[in-house]
């Protein structure tokens, strides 16, 4: 029930450029000056000067030295020194929380219940349990929420993850989704950086980096959910994931391809705060393959690229035998970032005040977040393969949206 439900709440995501330009200015917080606020207020900034209805207009920090600073930096109207002043400003009408992952429940309940709409960093929260509390009180408040993964705003992801578009690896569309997203930490990054640390964020490289690893896969089926997966984590000396390979699987068979084999399903991926930078993904079937060399930041701002390969062939010649493969680059034009259309479609929604249409947004977080679980709880049994969301979390979403 949940994954056909997302599969159809997904069909209302779809955004065109004038709803932006046509409802009352958003007023966005910022609760916190973390780095990443930086990007964001850029991406609103610009976001605003296309047309959108959307300003920033308050930052705050546990620091007002920090949030005057911020606020300057970036153009930001005004500067507080906490979170609550934020939350309490009546001329705020949705707030972006880039917090530690420990924080977010709190104050997602904050802002939800001060009337604020909220965008959220990913990851949304230490369990999918928790996350689904904190969308009760959204809910509960009829406030919106959304994560703050860009890349599902980029053209190139948009198509990819159309009907139309998965057909063409054949009946069944794709068979596997395969990514790896890592960078490598210095001796500083393990010593202080918050990502490592198991009361801030304890969910490590497995939430901030196989958070779109596992976004990518649930749009690449369709948007939904697979039925099992089995993992393999390595932990820090505080027990916080550092390196994690992962396969989830789609059980589908009682289906067939268009050759009479069982319709097999995986989606493999490979996350760490140990390897060299790399953000790629392949997806494949029998017929075709694609591959993407910037998933998660596109090297390339104004037109994001795959390659795409039909089919590779056997060649035997003096030097034996070897595949040859024939690779056709397509490109997506993009006007603007991705960060840019992300900001521009929350402000349309919040504009518009009807959430219960674009329940898609919560209801994909708590999608990543039943996985994510389902992952720490395979590795726990070293890398048994068990079922994703076994307490029903994205049926309980549902009923609760009446839908």
């Amino acid at each position: 029930m949940g994954s056909n439900k997302l599969k159809s709440a997904a069909e209302a995501t779809k955004f065109h450029e004038q709803q932006a330009k046509n409802h009352s200015v958003v007023r966005i917080g910022f609760l916190s000056t973390a780095k990443i606020g930086v990007k964001n207020a850029g991406a609103i900034r610009d976001a605003k000067l296309s047309g959108t209805g959307i300003s920033v207009d308050l930052v705050g920090s546990r620091s007002l030295d920090k949030a005057q600073k911020f606020a300057t930096d970036n153009g930001i109207l005004k500067a507080c020194g906490s979170y609550q002043e934020v939350i309490d400003d009546p001329d705020i009408d949705a707030v972006y929380i880039p917090l530690p992952t420990t924080f977010h429940k709190e104050w997602v309940a904050k802002a939800a219940r001060a009337k604020k709409s909220i965008l959220c960093e990913k990851p949304c929260s230490i369990s999918a349990a928790e996350l689904l509390e904190m969308l009760t009180v959204c809910r509960e408040n009829n406030v919106f929420f959304m994560d703050g993964v860009m890349f599902m705003h980029n053209n190139r992801y948009q198509k990819i993850t159309q009907e139309e578009h998965r057909q063409r690896f054949g009946r069944e569309g794709p068979s596997d989704c395969t990514s790896s997203f890592s960078f490598p930490g210095n001796e500083e990054f393990f010593k202080s950086n918050i990502r490592v640390s198991p009361k801030l964020d304890p969910l490590g490289c497995l939430g901030d980096l196989g958070y779109y690893n596992i976004r990518f896969a649930l749009g690449v089926f369709g948007w939904t959910l697979p039925n099992s997966v089995s993992a393999h984590i390595n932990l820090s000396k505080d027990n916080v994931p550092i390196d994690t390979s992962t396969t989830l699987f789609w059980d589908t068979t009682d289906k067939v391809d268009e050759y009479g084999l069982p319709s097999v399903k995986t989606a493999t991926f490979h996350c760490s705060f140990r390897h060299q930078f790399q953000q790629w993904v392949k997806i494949s079937s029998s017929t075709l393959s694609q591959s993407i060399s910037d998933f998660v930041l596109p090297t390339n701002n104004a037109a994001s690229k795959l390659a795409e390969d039909k089919g590779g062939k056997w060649v035997t010649d003096s030097n034996g035998t070897s595949i040859a493969v024939v690779l056709n680059e397509v490109e997506y034009p993009t006007p603007d970032r991705q960060e840019v259309f992300m900001w521009k479609r929350f402000a349309c929604i919040v504009a518009e005040k009807a959430y219960e249409t674009h329940c898609f947004w919560p209801a994909v977080a708590l999608a990543n977040h039943v996985i994510i679980d389902a992952i720490l709880n395979s590795a726990s049994q070293n890398g048994k393969k068990v079922t994703v969301d076994p307490e029903n979390l994205m049926d309980s979403f549902w009923k609760a949206q009446k839908l």
